[in-house]
């Protein structure tokens, strides 16, 4: 079975947060993604937005790449897309994270951008359902 984390990401980014399933509160509740800002650094691992488009690039794209993303695409929304359907589905962020890296993974990155520094790969959020307003 999938960890929760994984069905938000996968719900999120192949689904969409505005399908209009009732379901997507429940699931935006704990939100586990590629981090939006990221940059990327080689070909098997790209940035989060389309080449050619930029990081203000919103939607589905395929990235040029042997990976997941090259295979299967993925939809590329800003952060402040995030932070906004959030809100307009009920939800109060309690906590943001952007856990580091493995060391694996540090060590790729700084291969690939030597002096560039530990960058966001991850943005994890616990949200919580506000009260109804009256």
């Amino acid at each position: 079975m999938a960890r929760y984390d994984e069905i938000g990401d996968f719900y999120v980014d192949r689904v969409g947060m505005e399908a209009g399933d009732p379901s997507a509160a429940a699931v935006l509740a704990m939100l586990g993604i590629l981090h939006p800002c990221f940059p990327g650094w080689d070909e098997t691992a790209p940035s989060s937005w389309p080449r050619a488009g930029g990081y203000r690039a919103e939607g589905w794209w395929l990235a040029d790449n042997p990976g997941f993303r090259g295979k299967v695409g993925a939809n590329h929304r800003m952060l402040s897309t995030y932070v906004n359907t959030l809100a307009r589905h009920g939800l109060a962020i309690e906590e943001l994270a952007e856990p580091e890296a493995t060391p694996d993974v540090l060590a790729r990155q700084a291969l690939a951008q030597p002096g560039a520094g530990s960058l966001p790969m991850f943005l994890v959020a616990r949200c919580a359902r506000l009260p109804a307003r009256g």
